[in-house]
């Protein structure tokens, strides 16, 4: 006879990993799929539960009184359909494809729909890419969303490469205050 002190509890080594494997083949497969990302021509299926759980934007936007929970549809117009489709993988798997071609967007949209974790792949990726063609676009990002701690990896960049970067057609093009941005880091070192 079993006394409720004699319980002992046991956990199985795979069991995560199997769920895990068993939910990414389900998206793959388009099983089970209760919601719809559309965005321009894309479209993508997903699980409510699974994006919910990912990010307070599906949960508020998905399980409230909403237009999207009760069509199963959720659209971004105006969002490139790659990056909607990486936040997406990212979801499902914690892994993202970064480049500076996607960085900006992906940042963007990490934010919007409050996935902390991806934006701080975005601006770990972005910190260690500052070079001559990125360092105006991760300037403006900086200013954008507020990210003092991408101010380090320009300083450095600058220190060494400002005499080169003051003659590319970024540098040129800069507004007022991107350029007094840009100046200040180089005077405040």
């Amino acid at each position: 006879m079993d006394l409720p002190g004699d319980i002992i509890f046991k956990t199985s080594k795979d069991h995560t990993s199997d769920l895990h494997a068993s939910i990414l083949k389900q998206k793959t497969d388009k099983r089970f799929c209760d919601v719809t990302i559309k965005c321009g021509d894309s479209q993508f299926k997903a699980h409510k539960m699974i994006l919910a759980s990912a990010t307070k934007y599906f949960e508020a936007m998905l399980f409230n009184d909403t237009k999207e929970s009760e069509t199963g549809i959720v659209e971004f117009p105006t969002m490139d359909s790659e990056v909607v489709k990486q936040c997406i993988d990212f979801i499902y798997s914690g892994t993202v494809g970064i480049s500076m071609t996607v960085a900006h967007g992906l940042l963007d949209a990490s934010v919007m729909m409050q996935m902390p974790k991806l934006s701080e792949l975005c601006i770990e990726f972005l910190a260690e890419n500052v070079n001559m063609r990125s360092c105006a676009e991760v300037m403006s990002l900086t200013r954008l969303h507020d990210k003092d701690y991408l101010e380090l990896p320009i300083r450095k960049f600058l220190s060494s490469g400002f005499k080169k970067f003051r003659k590319t057609q970024d540098f040129l093009s800069l507004d007022y205050d991107s350029l007094v941005y840009c100046l200040g880091l180089i005077k405040n070192p």
